[in-house]
C-alpha cells in the first residue's frame, strides 16, 4: 500500500512540474450537519448538557466543519426536507409527550437522517411510536414505569447512552454531557473534545 501511495504522489509531483498550471483538483467538503429537535425547556439539564458541548465544538471547528441547528418539533415536522447527518429529539423527563400524530411526523422525518435518535424523554416517545423497535436504547430510569406495550419492542437497557446501528439514544440528565462529549471525540478527536 505504501509503494502505491508513493507512486501516486510522485506522479502528481511530476505532472505539476511538466504541465504549467496543473494542480490536484479541489475536493469540496461539507460540514457535519446536526439538528437538535428541542421539545423541552431551555434551562433543563438534558438540553443544556447536550447543546452546550456541541455549540462550543461548532464554534471551535467553524461552520465549514460542524453546523449545529435547533428546531421545535412543529417546525421540524412542517419544514421542507433538508439533509441532516444527525437528528436528535431532546426532551427532559418531566416534559409532556408530543401528540401522537405530531410524534409520528417527527419520527418519520428523523428517519431521513443518516443517524438519528433521542435524548431523555425523546427516547420514550420514539419507542412509543415504534421507531426504536429491535434497537438497543438507553432510557431514563425514571421513565421505565411509563413504557407502554408499543415501546416493549425496543430493547431498553440501563446504560447512560447507546449507539445501535444508525440510532443513538441517551437517558438524558447529566448523562447528556457525557454523550455530547463522546460524540465530539468520536467525530473530531480528543483535541476538540477537551
Amino acid at each position: 500500500m505504501l509503494p502505491t501511495i508513493f507512486a501516486v504522489f510522485a506522479a502528481c509531483f511530476v505532472l505539476e512540474r511538466l504541465i504549467p498550471g496543473w494542480t490536484l483538483p479541489r475536493i469540496r467538503t461539507w460540514p457535519l450537519r446536526v439538528l437538535l429537535i428541542h421539545a423541552g425547556e431551555p434551562d433543563a439539564l438534558t438540553w443544556s448538557g447536550l447543546y452546550q458541548p456541541l455549540r462550543i465544538a461548532a464554534k471551535i471547528l467553524g461552520p465549514e466543519r460542524l453546523h449545529v441547528d435547533v428546531r421545535h418539533p412543529d417546525q421540524f415536522a412542517a419544514e421542507a426536507q433538508r439533509h441532516w447527518h444527525l437528528v436528535l429529539l431532546v426532551a427532559d423527563e418531566a416534559q409532556a409527550a408530543l401528540r401522537p400524530a405530531q410524534m409520528r411526523k417527527v419520527a418519520d422525518r428523523c428517519r431521513s437522517a443518516q443517524f438519528w435518535g433521542g435524548v431523555g424523554a425523546g427516547v420514550l416517545w420514539l419507542a412509543d411510536c415504534g421507531a426504536l423497535n429491535g434497537v438497543r436504547s438507553a432510557l431514563p430510569w425514571a421513565l421505565y414505569a411509563e413504557v407502554d406495550t408499543a415501546a416493549e419492542h425496543a430493547i431498553l437497557i440501563p446504560n447512560l447512552y447507546e449507539m445501535d446501528g444508525n440510532r443513538l439514544t441517551c437517558c438524558g440528565g447529566a448523562a447528556s454531557v457525557d454523550f455530547a462529549l463522546t460524540l465530539v471525540e468520536a467525530l473530531f478527536g480528543a483535541g476538540v473534545q477537551a
